[in-house]
């Protein structure tokens, strides 16, 4: 049986196909009426002496694909700004050097549309924590969001000697 996570991820995979395929009909689209715009000018101009036919194209209006889209227009990323997860972590980064031990999501979000992607959502933002959190690269306490605690050295000597290890370079104590 499939997890949950293998689930959420291939629904998102369909999720970003559909995106793409969309997005792919709207700049057709676009691209189609901008064309009949061109050929509304050049036909107006064209039948100028006609007035039935004047009328007639005055009435005709093509409306633009982005009259489709719901408002907000579309949320996919820019290609110019970093990677969802280097944002995520910066913003963490950022958080920490500031004393804070880990944000949720909905405040992570809000640092990413101020500092760099505006039209960002949470669809585009929450899921990639989870999942960095999976995969490790996050802690995730609750609804909080936090950076992996780094291991110090001093853990490591401190390890080493309850297993009795010799330290490099010398013998045990």
């Amino acid at each position: 049986m499939a997890n949950v996570a293998e689930i959420v991820r291939d629904r998102l995979d369909e999720i970003e196909d559909e995106l793409d395929r969309l997005n792919a009909r709207i700049a057709s689209l676009r691209a189609e009426a901008a064309e009949l715009e061109v050929a509304q000018r050049v036909l107006a101009r064209l039948h100028v002496d006609d007035e039935a036919d004047d009328a007639d194209l005055s009435r005709a209006v093509v409306p633009r694909p982005e009259a489709f889209l719901p408002t907000g227009g579309t949320r996919r990323k820019p290609t110019s700004l970093p990677a969802v997860t280097d944002m995520i972590l910066k913003v963490l980064e950022n958080a920490e050097k500031a004393g804070i031990d880990g944000l949720e999501p909905r405040i992570i979000l809000a640092e990413i549309q101020r500092v760099w992607w505006p039209d960002a959502s949470s669809e585009s933002v929450g899921p990639i924590a989870w999942r960095m959190s999976q995969q490790g690269r996050l802690r995730k306490d609750g609804p909080v969001y936090s950076l992996p605690k780094k291991e110090s050295a001093r853990s490591h000597s401190n390890l080493a000697d309850l297993l009795g290890s010799e330290p490099e370079g010398g013998e045990a104590t």
